[in-house]
């Protein structure tokens, strides 16, 4: 299996759109903002991979909050 590299251009992270409201199937949303960071998970998976991707500042921000321990951060 092949990981997605890092997109310089756009922050990957992503979430469901919508509400519990929504009828049908709720769309993926992807962040807008341009990253500033590179995050690479510190442990490799089950598969022996180790995925990285591109965050802006707030999200980074958001995943350290949430777990601090999970990865390194490289400034693009």
């Amino acid at each position: 299996m092949e990981l997605i590299k890092p997109d310089l251009e756009r922050c990957q992270t992503e979430w469901l759109g919508g509400s519990f409201m929504t009828l049908g199937p709720r769309p993926t949303v992807r962040c807008e903002k341009r990253p500033v960071v590179i995050a690479t998970e510190k442990i490799q998976g089950k598969d022996g991979l180790r995925g990285s991707m591109s965050l802006c500042g707030e999200h980074m921000d958001d995943l350290q909050r949430i777990k601090p321990e999970f990865c390194v951060f490289k400034m693009i």
